[in-house]
């Protein structure tokens, strides 16, 4: 069943995106993370359609100029499409996990680490540099307080990556970029959930 167009806001809110929907309002939004990746001119575009079945939603991501389809991916209604910066990457925001695609590679499944504490990932942000993606995942009690333990995916070469994170960077609910290598993130206090006014600062190693 394909999300109506106010659950598909209150969707990208509770994940933290600024979005801009498509002309086609009962797909999954394609979203920005910030300024700077709309300004950002992509060599490639995702096109969605309508299908059958329990993921009724088909992307495909083709070249700008050539109308070659790289790849294809069933997703379901509120899966959520994240553009790096130079909209030469993207991610898929199942909220169970995530899809990742890289110019060059191909369309790769991450799981969410360390399942035996973590259900959900409660949003991403990519690094300016589009080399480092923040990532929330909570559980489900925490994940009703909008709470969650922060990590950071480090891309590497090929298709080689790393989580990494901190026993300090829970429970996290905002975060964001200060230059590629610094994070910022607000924590939240569980009992009575207020947030912290200044950010606190983590040097991604």
């Amino acid at each position: 069943m394909a999300l109506k167009m106010e659950d598909i806001v209150s969707l990208c809110k509770r994940r933290g995106y600024v979005f801009q929907v498509t002309s086609a309002a009962f797909l999954s939004p394609l979203l920005w993370c910030g300024a700077q990746e709309a300004r950002a001119q992509s060599p490639y575009v995702i096109e969605s359609q309508k299908q059958p079945g329990q993921k009724p939603v088909l992307f495909k991501l083709k070249n700008a100029k050539t109308g070659q389809i790289l790849w294809s991916h069933a997703a379901a209604s509120e899966d959520i499409i994240v553009w790096s910066p130079n909209r030469r990457a993207l991610l898929i925001d199942t909220g169970r996990g995530f899809h990742l695609w890289r110019e060059g590679h191909r369309l790769r499944n991450f799981a969410i680490p360390a399942r035996t504490f973590f259900d959900y990932s409660m949003g991403f942000v990519w690094s300016p540099d589009n080399q480092r993606i923040l990532v929330r995942f909570g559980a489900s009690a925490s994940s009703d307080f909008d709470a969650a333990r922060m990590f950071c995916l480090k891309l590497g070469r090929g298709d080689s990556y790393k989580y990494l994170t901190t026993d300090a960077l829970y429970p996290v609910r905002k975060m964001a970029w200060r230059d590629r290598r610094t994070a910022l993130y607000w924590l939240v206090k569980m009992e009575n959930g207020t947030v912290d006014k200044k950010p606190r600062v983590w040097r991604v190693p």
